[in-house]
């Protein structure tokens, strides 16, 4: 135990995100050798369960979420500072831009030798963080870590323009293990049971959180403008829903949008689907896509940073406009019209993440900088 090194991750949501799923897999992959590991978490518990099982100590902060309350924030400092004081770990390595911002800070209060940051998508390319203060904390972050990760080139490009850190960042991607799907008719008669959907129709998904950020709205208004509708599930939670459902009915689209909610190993039935889309406003580099690709999913994927360091137009899948329903609309009743386009991508996908994204390179790369 002496020789080993403590290290803790920092996480703002204990939910099952992409940053949830990057802690998750880090945590429980690190050689048990060489590193002795535990994880702080806010609100949510399926982060949780999932380290319990794996034997990985925990720290629940349910008063931390991405929300702002001074009062919440008052109480997380206390609790997070007596862990970190209590803990007296080597390495802290936070992530999120709440828990980064609090947790980078706090690490430096108790002498923490080593802090990495990974930027999970910088808070201010959100529309409504795209502000002053926003990049000031982002920036603030970054001076007060050791080295931050950034998942995507431009969030890298990005990081490169703020003063005083340009030494403190690297780009290193979001790697995926190998997965075991559920086979096509498995996984399709599990959907079907479920919805009652009709499976002679193409059936689309997205594995996401019901977030503003995951642009959601636009693929089901793309949908509303197809002459032949196919069918959409949508598999994740979140805050959303109920917009999404008032929209849903507003376009008189009941019978071809399935949102599902949390399905636990929800990408083992990826087989079951035609196409898998993400038409999300703004990304870190989402393992929702690398899934998809391990499956053979053609992707339909907005323009934007994160997506197009997987995707690349016309080769191994489909970038369309952010925030536009119309374009949405048009490749996807192209693609859906071409199995053999479709099945093309899908292979090519499955090339370039095995070749570029893979897990053993993620983490090596991340277990050399600790």
């Amino acid at each position: 135990m002496e020789n080993k090194q403590k290290i803790i991750y920092i996480v703002t949501k204990g939910n099952w995100g992409g940053a949830q799923r990057y802690v998750f897999d880090l945590a429980t992959s690190l050689p048990k050798e060489q590193f002795n590991v535990s994880v702080i978490h806010g609100e949510g518990n399926i982060l949780n369960k999932k380290l319990r099982e794996s034997g990985i100590q925990t720290f629940s902060i349910p008063e931390m979420g991405r929300d702002i309350n001074i009062f919440k924030e008052v109480i997380v400092y206390v609790k997070m500072f007596r862990i970190l004081f209590d803990e007296q770990p080597d390495i802290v390595h936070v992530n999120s831009a709440k828990a980064g911002g609090i947790g980078a800070f706090l690490a430096r209060l108790t002498f923490t030798p080593k802090i990495i940051f990974t930027v999970h998508g910088w808070a201010f390319n959100e529309p409504q963080f795209n502000n002053f203060l926003t990049k000031f904390f982002s920036w603030l972050t970054v001076f007060l870590s050791t080295k931050s990760i950034v998942i995507s080139k431009q969030n890298l490009e990005q990081g490169l323009v703020f003063p005083f850190v340009k030494n403190k960042f690297i780009l290193i991607h979001n790697g995926i293990k190998a997965m075991n799907f559920r086979d096509r008719s498995a996984s399709r008669n599990f959907i079907a049971d479920i919805t009652k959907a009709p499976i002679q129709k193409p059936w689309i998904v997205s594995i996401s959180e019901l977030h503003k950020n995951k642009g959601l709205e636009y693929l089901i208004k793309a949908i509303a403008l197809m002459d032949k509708k196919p069918i959409v599930f949508i598999l994740g939670e979140g805050e959303e829903r109920v917009s999404l459902e008032k929209l849903t009915t507003k376009l008189d689209l009941e019978k071809n949008i399935y949102l599902m909610g949390f399905i636990e190993n929800a990408s083992s039935y990826l087989k079951a689907f035609d196409v898998f889309t993400l038409t999300s406003i703004k990304e870190g580099l989402p393992y929702t896509i690398l899934e998809a690709g391990l499956a053979k999913l053609p992707v339909v994927g907005s323009d934007i940073p994160g997506i197009k360091d997987i995707v690349k137009n016309g080769k191994n899948g489909i970038l369309v406009k952010a925030k536009d329903p119309n374009d949405i609309k048009t490749q996807l009743e192209e693609l859906l019209s071409n199995t053999k386009k479709t099945a093309q991508l899908g292979r090519k996908l499955e090339e370039d993440i095995k070749d570029n994204f893979s897990f053993k390179k993620m983490l090596r790369e991340t277990t050399l900088l600790y």
